[in-house]
């Protein structure tokens, strides 16, 4: 999700049950009002962040506007009003856990990810809230595609290339192949 959708999620937005979130306001007309499915790391953490809320209600921000004292305690929270920027917060989090990114680097990295692992571009387009007609550019802006995800792209000619072999030498091969019809 974009920093901004991620700010102005609410709770009603959120089916834990079922592991999605329905994006509200996005920057994109097609990233306005889609369902994302929650894979397993996020849904825990979810369910985990929502312990602290006990008294969370429907309309509250799920990560609502709050002062931090010396110490570093949280205060004055206010669920009503959306948190005012991910920039201080994730700068404290990059610096403790030692990583050297942007927070907009993760949707970069996603993006990468659900390529190099097979995510037809229609379906990457929907989870990252793009246009059908923007689904090329989105795919070069955020796919760094690996020199070992294009070497097992090629590899799969291998694959064809023994199975077409093989059933030519035997038609029983074929049939199990799926290449002839019975």
């Amino acid at each position: 999700m974009r920093s901004a959708e991620l700010r102005w999620l609410q709770w009603k937005q959120i089916d834990l049950r079922a592991g999605s979130i329905r994006v509200g306001r996005s920057k994109t007309a097609a990233g306005a009002g889609r369902t994302m499915s929650l894979n397993r790391r996020a849904l825990e953490a979810l369910k985990e962040w929502a312990s602290r809320f006990e008294e969370r209600e429907s309309g509250h921000y799920v990560f609502p506007s709050e002062k931090y004292g010396q110490n570093g305690v949280p205060y004055a929270i206010n669920p009503l009003k959306p948190m005012g920027t991910l920039k201080e917060g994730w700068e404290i989090a990059r610096k403790r856990s030692g990583i050297q990114c942007r927070f907009h680097d993760l949707r970069h990295t996603a993006c990468t990810r659900l390529l190099e692992g097979g995510v037809p571009f229609a379906i990457l387009a929907q989870i990252m809230g793009c246009s059908a007609s923007a689904t090329i550019t989105m795919a070069k802006r955020y796919g760094h595609i690996g020199d070992s995800s294009l070497g097992r792209a090629m590899s799969v000619l291998d694959f064809l290339d023994r199975r077409e072999t093989m059933t030519e030498t035997s038609p029983e091969l074929a049939v199990v192949a799926g290449t002839r019809s019975a």
